[in-house]
């Protein structure tokens, strides 16, 4: 199941600040966009912005990218 979007991780995630390593690559190529993003607009509402643009797409997502739930928010 994919934590809610006020789950403690997403931010640091998105930051960058959070290692992970994802085995699908278009979750890899989105993360990092949404980081570069967030590198050159630092404001709070761009941060929700990516965090919501990622939440969606693990949610879609969910079933192939349950090795990464596990390992970000476990």
């Amino acid at each position: 199941m994919v934590p809610p979007k006020t789950h403690p991780n997403w931010t640091p995630l998105i930051e960058g600040r959070l290692d992970c390593r994802f085995g699908n690559a278009a979750a890899s190529m989105l993360l990092v966009r949404l980081q570069n993003d967030c590198k050159n607009d630092a404001s709070p509402t761009a941060r929700q912005k990516a965090i919501d643009e990622m939440h969606a797409f693990f949610v879609k997502y969910e079933r192939m990218l349950e090795p990464e739930i596990q390992a970000i928010f476990n």
